[in-house]
C-alpha cells in the first residue's frame, strides 16, 4: 500500500546575498527556527509537541552575485493535518522568533560550524578522488 504525504512550503524571496552584512545573523536565526529536523523551534512545536509532521525545517540562502536569496520553511505531514500544520507553522514564524536565547545562538553556531566542516571534508574528498582518477 502506498503512503500519501502532504508537503507545505513557505518561501520568501528576499534578495539576500551571502555577502550582505546581515547574512550571518539571518543564517543563525534560520538554524534556530528550523535548521534541525528534530531539534529546532519548528520541529519542537510541530513535530514533537503537536505530533503533526514527520519533518519540518527552515533554510535561508544567499547568493554571492545575484540578489536571489530566499527563506524557505517546509513541512512533510499526513494530508489530514494540512490546516493544523499550516496554522502552527505561521504561528511559530510570526510569534516565536522574537526572543532568542544565548543557548540557542551558541547551539546554532555549533551546528553551522559542523555543517561547514562537513562541506569542506566533502569537497576535499571530491578533490582527492578526482586526483586519483585522473
Amino acid at each position: 500500500m502506498a503512503s500519501v504525504e502532504g508537503i507545505t512550503e513557505y518561501r520568501l524571496d528576499n534578495g539576500l546575498r551571502d555577502t550582505d552584512p546581515d547574512y550571518a545573523a539571518l543564517l543563525l536565526a534560520s538554524e534556530i527556527i528550523g535548521g534541525g529536523i528534530l531539534n529546532s523551534r519548528l520541529a519542537e512545536r510541530i513535530r514533537n509537541q503537536d505530533g503533526l509532521s514527520y519533518a519540518v525545517q527552515s533554510i535561508i540562502s544567499g547568493r554571492p552575485v545575484d540578489p536571489a536569496g530566499q527563506f524557505l520553511a517546509v513541512a512533510i505531514f499526513a494530508p489530514e493535518n494540512v490546516d493544523r500544520v499550516e496554522a502552527a507553522l505561521i504561528e511559530e514564524l510570526e510569534n516565536r522568533v522574537r526572543s532568542v536565547t544565548l543557548e540557542e545562538v551558541n547551539q546554532a553556531i555549533h551546528d553551522r560550524l559542523d555543517i561547514s566542516r562537513l562541506t569542506i571534508v566533502k569537497a576535499s574528498d571530491f578533490a582527492n578522488n578526482r586526483a586519483t582518477i585522473g
